[in-house]
């Protein structure tokens, strides 16, 4: 939960907005959906440690934010 609340404060931080309780929705679905401010692109991040779920959402990059890994 710790980090979830740290995840929220860096998307707000580079101006995503969340688009959902985090407390509701990210907990149960793993997914964390935002949307950039300034575009309007929206910006999902999907918690997992499974290969096949990673393998899923392919085609991406995957790029460091402080210290976690993201994929876009």
């Amino acid at each position: 939960m710790d980090r979830l609340r740290e995840m929220v404060r860096l998307a707000e931080s580079i101006g995503l907005v969340v688009l959902v309780d985090p407390d509701e929705f990210t907990l149960k679905t793993l997914v964390l959906p935002c949307r950039d401010q300034e575009t309007g692109i929206r910006v999902d991040f999907i918690f997992s440690c499974f290969p096949g779920r990673i393998m899923k959402i392919k085609p991406w990059t995957a790029t460091g934010v402080s210290n976690w890994m993201a994929c876009r």
